[in-house]
Parts: C-alpha cells; structure tokens; sequence
C-alpha cells in the first residue's frame, strides 16, 4: 500500500523515471515503472539498482537493521536519500534509545522500565515490545506477574515499558535541520488480542486527521521532536498515546515511511511526494496550506 501510494505519487510529478525493486511475488500496478524483479539475495540488486539512479526512496522497516543498512549503502554510494540519514535512523530504530534521548530534552515519554529491578510488587500493567519492532508485531500486554515472568525468561532482548492508558495516536510530519511541518493527527486502530497464551496488540490502520481536535499539541511536539532529532530529514511519523487529559505520551518515532502515507494525499490535498521532493531541493521550502479531512486507511485486505 505504501509502495503503490508512493508511485502514484510521484509518477504524477514531471521528468522522473522511476526504477523498482520488487518480489517476484507482488506485481506492481504501472507500467512507467521500470521493475527489476527480484527471486533471490536482494542486496547485491538494490547496490547495483542504487549505482544507476540520482536519488533513492525507501520503504523498508527498522526491524534487524534492515533500513540502516540501506540507507548506509546509498550513502556510501553517494546517492542523495529522499528520507532519513543513517545518523538519524541509527537512534530512532532503537526506542529505548530514543525515549532516552526525548526524556533527557524534556518531553514527555512513556516510561521504560528497568528489567533488572522490576518486582512483583511494583507491578503494574506492561507492554513488552522488540526495541527495533515496527507495526506492533511482538508486542504483548501482561496484567499478571506470572505470566510476564514466564515469558520474558525467553525474551529478555525486548525492551518493557509501563501500560500508559489512553488512545493510541500518530502524527505525520516533514522535518529538516531541526524543524517540523505537521501534516496530519491520526487516531490508530489498535486492538487488543489474545496470541496463544499472551495477549497481544494489533494494528489495523489509521483515520488520518482523526486527532486534528488535538492539532497545536501535536505540532509542538512535532516541533519538539525536531529540535531534539535534528538529523530527522524527510516524512517521519511519530506515534503516541493521548491520555484522558490530552497529555501526548511519545511511543517511538518511526523514521521512514508510515502506513499512514497512504491516505495524506486525500487528507491534505496536495502530493505528499512533492512537498518532500520539494523540502529537499528548495532551499526556500515552505509548507502551502493544507486541509484536515479525515480519511481512514485500513490494513485488512
């Protein structure tokens, strides 16, 4: 979904020839996109794919380095990176690492917890996750001492952080040097679930705009952001929890492309793939005003 709203996106801006990477196993919908398909070890591809172009996009999860790592080699290749520099994505793919760094600028955090000194008798409702996990995966709720100690006996690489009750929420923005444009608050459709034993979160999209009631909070935390990540460069989505009181407790930042790209277009009423190209090329970028519609966008297919 990404992917294709991303082409869509930028096959309607003038003098751009686009080459894509795809699996063998997922077509891809235009036939103006030159597709190099790919059946086996993808990375001796996307070297030589990056050597022939100008610029490289991409959608890629921060799980197991795997953005890192491509970022890192369109940077040694000396390519120009339409999106966050390996300098940014080396903090924001850790989020224990990254709650750190937001803490210490004064911006408020959900906690996490150290899982040396947690006992049973300070327990409180947790959320235990993959500190470079993307989309929700592995990430489980536990109410009851029991069953988190039998589970992080075998998962103790995985960062553990307080349950912070409210609505799960997210923001897309556009960040350069320091600054932020906000581009839409959404409220997320997460879901709680049992998984075999463990009850665990699921994420099934977003109603981009579905928080725009809460739009200066969310922009002065965009901007927080920001100042506090200043190597953040291009779209970047940051995800929250909105507490009863409209306090904004920051989750992660997610330093790539979100799912909730695919509905900005609709939302916004400009090409979100043009105002990046733009916040990239200008020296004199400036966001034009933008609509607040509410769109949703679903996972489920």
């Amino acid at each position: 979904m990404m992917r294709d709203a991303l082409l869509a996106d930028l096959l309607a801006l003038a003098d751009l020839q686009i080459v894509l990477t795809s699996d063998t196993r997922v077509t891809c919908p235009y036939a103006e996109v030159e597709v190099l398909w790919v059946n086996d070890d993808p990375w001796n591809i996307w070297e030589a794919a990056m050597q022939g172009v100008d610029a490289v996009w991409l959608i890629a999860p921060e799980t197991d380095g795997i953005l890192l790592r491509l970022t890192l080699m369109a940077e040694k290749l000396g390519k120009r990176v339409l999106g966050n520099p390996g300098s940014a994505i080396q903090i924001a793919s850790s989020k224990s690492a990254t709650l750190r760094l937001l803490s210490d600028a004064g911006l408020t955090v959900v906690p996490t917890l150290n899982k040396e000194t947690l006992t049973a008798e300070r327990f409180i409702p947790l959320v235990t996750k993959p500190d470079d996990g993307a989309g929700a995966e592995e990430t489980y709720y536990f109410e009851d001492w029991p069953s988190y100690a039998d589970w992080i006996k075998d998962h103790a690489s995985h960062t553990v952080q307080a349950y912070v009750q409210g609505e799960a929420a997210s923001l897309s923005m556009l960040c350069l040097h320091g600054r932020a444009w906000l581009l839409s608050c959404n409220r997320q459709a997460i879901s709680l679930k049992q998984q075999g034993a463990y009850a665990g979160f699921a994420y099934a999209g977003s109603v981009l705009n579905g928080m725009a009631a809460h739009w200066q909070a969310f922009a002065e935390l965009a901007q927080g952001v920001a100042q506090a990540m200043p190597d953040l460069a291009g779209y970047v989505g940051v995800d929250v929890i909105v507490s009863a009181t409209g306090a904004l407790h920051i989750l992660e930042v997610n330093p790539r492309l979100t799912t909730s790209y695919v509905g900005l277009q609709a939302a916004t009423g400009l090409n979100p793939a043009r105002l990046i190209m733009d916040l990239f090329y200008n020296p004199d970028f400036s966001l034009p005003p933008i609509n607040r519609h509410l769109v949703e966008v679903s996972t489920h297919v």
